[in-house]
């Protein structure tokens, strides 16, 4: 897990329970549209949360009456992903550059280079500007102040748990060899006296 999604995840509150990696293919099949995967690791921590001081993520599906990410994002004429709210209306996007363009957006100039299924980040103010993030922990950066903790190593304990998951991982994908089992040396006979 990355560094800034576990300091969002120490201060979340009213936090749902991370989206299973396997639930993806269903979510994207249902939308049609492919989940970015600084999101997709986001919503694997935890599913909808509200973090301070003003930024709501939606829950990434309904919940009784209240529309998830899925539902606000299939409105007509959007595209991408909203998927959260910075005070009362200013709402928080992923959108590719193409999804931008076909929305009349304007495209800023550190994204007009990049191809068009690029994804970029954002927040449109109460006034209408827009303002995008290359990432989404540049965005969330920029929104919720780093949550102040008084454990120690918190994120180096987390950063080397993920090391180590990803070497098991890759371990146990690669494929095992027959192993030859070597000869014993012969012991050379000691002469008699």
């Amino acid at each position: 897990m990355r560094e800034w999604i576990v300091g969002l995840q120490k201060g979340a509150q009213q936090a749902g329970p991370g989206i299973r990696p396997e639930e993806w293919a269903g979510i994207e099949a249902a939308s049609g549209v492919p989940v970015p995967l600084e999101l997709r690791e986001l919503y694997q921590a935890f599913d909808g949360a509200f973090l301070a001081p003003d930024v709501r993520l939606f829950r990434f599906r309904a919940e009784g009456k209240e529309a998830g990410v899925l539902e606000r994002s299939r409105a007509p004429g959007k595209r991408g992903w909203s998927f959260g709210l910075k005070g009362e209306s200013e709402p928080l996007f992923a959108a590719r550059k193409m999804d931008l363009l076909a929305q009349g957006m304007k495209v800023p100039e550190w994204l007009q280079p990049l191809p068009d299924n690029e994804w970029c980040y954002g927040f449109v103010r109460a006034d209408g500007e827009v303002r995008q993030y290359r990432t989404l922990e540049q965005l969330l950066a920029r929104l919720v102040p780093p949550f102040q903790t008084e454990e120690f190593g918190d994120i180096t304990y987390t950063a080397a748990l993920s090391a180590v998951a990803g070497t098991v991982e890759a371990i146990a994908e690669t494929p095992r060899r027959k192993r030859t089992p070597k000869p014993k040396p012969k012991r050379a006979k000691r002469a008699r006296r």
